[in-house]
């Protein structure tokens, strides 16, 4: 009876309460259910936000300057569900005044309480509050947090709250139970979001438009390469793909592939696999991942173990599933002029799958179109070259095209 109480009365205050915000949680399935940090993108804004995953985001619309969050203060409320006490757990870490309300789920202030409190852990005492859900917010020049509680008691008055001192049995850098918090975030109806899930070696991209309150739920796959880097990934259509561009310097099978260098002659003979760092600046290996010939995408173990490069028909199937070769570029781009050159139009990356223009090497070892062009390979070759795929900064288009197989791309992988 309890649990059905709690769903309906969390149901509530995902409808009601703060009027239009969404209140989104995050699990995980697949190599891992908890959830240890999210990366939370609005793409339409140009924002961003880092959380916990135990965290409940709040996307609250709101006008002028945009929210931005402060330190987390450590909170827990026991019981919870409050019969009819119940005690207020906070731990500050720098001394101040804070101010506590609580509200009720339609967003009534039901208490205020400003306090001035010292460094480490103070208790209150919650009482006489009637059945129903609320939220504790706290704030201080340095720190917020937020909470809910649901009081399935009989109190009859509007609810009190009362300090019940320190309690110098908790060390101050005590880790309480409840520590997850509400965080804010600004946002306004159809921004497009990119979250980004992580746990021990496995990432997850996930975008989303809300339009309700919802939990969102993490599919980790584990990719990693040959040397060990470990690599996000995001599911568009029945596929699941590499959120971000290879850069491994070794097979799978621990073997090196070939690294010319500066040596433009041996990347133009190279015929067995060799890879480049664009204007061979490793500094672009994290951004860009590396440039590869078509032979070193040939021995099929360039993908980490259980993923391959998507040959032509797979490359159709995803164009296709995003609307045809005129628009499928526009959705498969990053947003934004950080990485890709002015204007970088119709740009939405509402797939997730945030393609980078990282250039290319030519078949003579030069470089070229860092910024304004990203080419892909795929595992489809003819007797003059093999097919690619490619964006570019003026349109939203795709486009596919026959190289020659010393030319030096990027390459993405697609799970077997």
């Amino acid at each position: 009876m309890k649990k059905i109480y709690i769903m309906v009365c969390l149901a509530i205050m995902a409808g009601h309460l703060y009027g239009q915000d969404y209140l989104i949680t995050f699990s995980g399935t697949g190599g891992s259910t908890a959830v240890d940090a999210v990366l939370v993108q609005n793409l339409t804004q140009g924002t961003s936000l880092a959380i916990q995953g135990a965290d409940t985001l709040r996307l609250q619309a709101t006008l002028g300057v945009p929210l931005t969050r402060k330190p987390d203060l450590q909170l827990q409320v026991y019981p919870n569900p409050v019969l009819q006490n119940a005690t207020l757990n906070v731990h500050v870490s720098i001394a101040s005044v804070v101010k506590i309300t609580i509200l009720s789920a339609d967003g009534k202030l039901i208490y205020r309480l400003d306090k001035s409190l010292r460094q480490g852990l103070h208790s209150f005492r919650l009482n006489g509050f009637p059945t129903g859900c609320y939220i504790v917010n706290i704030e201080s020049e340095y720190q917020s947090g937020s909470l809910a509680f649901i009081s399935a008691g009989s109190g009859r008055t509007s609810g009190g709250l009362h300090y019940a001192g320190s309690n110098e049995n908790f060390s101050s850098d005590i880790q309480l139970k409840s520590s997850s918090g509400i965080v804010p975030m600004q946002y306004n109806a159809g921004d497009q979001l990119l979250f980004t899930g992580s746990a021990d070696i496995f990432a997850t991209v996930f975008p989303f438009v809300p339009t309700a309150s919802a939990e969102i739920s993490f599919f980790f796959v584990e990719a990693t390469d040959g040397d060990g880097n470990h690599y996000p990934t995001v599911a568009i259509g029945s596929k699941i793909w590499l959120a971000r561009n290879l850069m491994t310097t070794k097979y799978t099978d621990g073997g090196a592939i070939e690294f010319p260098g500066t040596d433009n002659n041996a990347w133009l003979t190279n015929t067995s696999g060799a890879y480049a760092w664009y204007d061979n600046d490793i500094g672009n290996k994290d951004i860009y991942g590396a440039l590869y010939n078509w032979y070193a995408v040939d021995t099929s173990i360039l993908c980490p173990a259980g993923w391959h490069i998507p040959d032509d028909a797979e490359w159709n199937v995803l164009t296709d599933f995003l609307g045809g070769m005129d628009i499928a570029g526009g959705k498969l781009k990053e947003t934004g002029l950080l990485h890709w050159a002015d204007p970088n139009l119709d740009a939405t990356n509402e797939t997730g799958f945030t393609a980078l223009p990282g250039g290319n090497r030519n078949g003579d070892g030069s470089f070229s179109l860092l910024g304004s062009s990203g080419n892909w390979w795929s595992a489809t070759s003819e007797i003059l070259g093999a097919y690619d795929r490619h964006l570019y900064n003026s349109n939203g288009s795709i486009y596919r095209q026959l190289y020659g197989m010393n030319m030096g791309f990027s390459v993405r992988c697609v799970r077997n």
